[in-house]
């Protein structure tokens, strides 16, 4: 029996030699005529589950299903970006391949990962990494910020249907007019964590308590359910400030104050709701901890689910993941990176993706405001 220091030795070396040998092979592309060196062939999807089934990848393309996530990718604005593709360390301050990631999540307590919610790459990827950590033993449990926690019984129920299928939870759950982004790219996500038995739960608050906060402010909550939230004490001055300044910039600069303070407090409450959902699906995963899927604005480590769960559960090992799409004028990894106010990071890892095509968001925000100040 080979003795577990040597197995692993080996397999260092081996992946140390693949490694070199695929640097060799992308070097010598850059030089040799093209069509010269042949493609090389990696299995994307050992799991047997729906998607990528292979890829044949060239010098420069995606690497690395610990080696290779993605095939192609799905949006079509800034592929040829620089940054397409990369995950930056910002504790390290280099880049890393998905095969990092994916051991700091194996080894993590709870794994944030933060989307844009429309870019179906960053589903294939979380897709990805929920298969992954389930084929290497782990089976988090899987919490979505955009199941509010109104469909709880809904969920629980569809789950228990033998015949359960990744299509079956989205038709059950009214997904197409939930106001979320279409199901189908949210699929890869429900049919990963189907096909490595995880547990699926709501992430949100439902959407009552939104509406409450929203028109009354976290007043509306009883005092005993804020402190409990540990939403009882203003945010300090600093990361609501921060936060403040992040909602004014996503609503084009067109909000009055009025109308952004408001919005902070419905952003601490929901921050705030996702961190106690993740606490109650830690205690359901018997030891494998959870995946939290939300927006990237929630998983910020500064001032988003992590400052809650540090408040209630400092012992909790937490990793933050922000899938994040290349945009003009961000041409270093660190540019791109979201920051605390003092400068320091607010995410373990940033994986660089394309960006979806959408309207202008300004323009739609405009032409909704101009029609709710319109006489008549």
């Amino acid at each position: 029996m080979i003795d577990d220091s040597v197995a692993n030795m080996v397999a260092i070396v081996l992946t140390a030699l693949f490694l070199g040998l695929l640097n060799a092979y992308q070097s010598a592309d850059k030089v040799l005529p093209a069509g010269t060196l042949p493609e090389i062939h990696l299995q994307v999807n050992p799991t047997g589950a729906p998607g990528d089934e292979g890829l044949s990848v060239k010098p420069g393309t995606i690497v690395a299903s610990a080696l290779a996530p993605l095939s192609a990718w799905v949006s079509k604005l800034g592929k040829e970006h620089p940054l397409v593709g990369k995950i930056w360390s910002p504790a390290a301050q280099e880049s890393v391949l998905p095969t990092e990631v994916l051991r700091a999540a194996t080894e993590a307590d709870v794994v944030l990962v933060g989307e844009t919610h429309d870019n179906p790459d960053h589903h294939k990827l979380q897709a990805w990494l929920l298969r992954q950590l389930a084929l290497k033993g782990k089976r988090p449990a899987v919490v979505m910020e955009m199941i509010g926690a109104e469909k709880s019984d809904t969920l629980a129920n569809v789950l228990l249907a033998s015949n359960v299928t990744a299509d079956s939870v989205g038709t059950r759950l009214d997904w197409d007019n939930s106001g979320w982004p279409s199901f189908a790219i949210y699929r890869p996500i429900m049919e990963a964590a189907l096909g490595g038995n995880l547990t699926i739960l709501p992430g949100d608050a439902s959407k009552d308590q939104v509406r409450q906060v929203s028109q009354q402010g976290l007043g509306a909550l009883p005092y005993s359910e804020r402190v409990r939230l540990g939403i009882g004490a203003a945010l300090p001055a600093a990361l609501n400030t921060s936060l403040t300044e992040e909602l004014k910039a996503s609503h084009c600069n067109q909000l009055p104050d009025a109308d952004l303070a408001g919005m902070a407090q419905v952003q601490r409450f929901r921050d705030a709701a996702l961190a106690d959902n993740v606490l109650k699906a830690i205690d359901k995963a018997n030891g494998n901890g959870a995946v939290l899927i939300a927006g990237a604005g929630h998983v910020r480590s500064d001032r988003g689910v992590p400052y809650y769960l540090r408040t209630r559960a400092s012992g909790l090992k937490v990793l933050t993941i922000v899938l994040s799409e290349v945009t003009s004028g961000v041409d270093t990894p660190e540019d791109g990176a979201p920051h605390d106010a003092n400068g320091k990071p607010a995410a373990d890892y940033v994986w660089y993706t394309a960006r979806t095509e959408r309207p202008d968001p300004c323009a739609e925000l405009q032409k909704q405001l101009q029609t709710k100040t319109a006489p008549g």
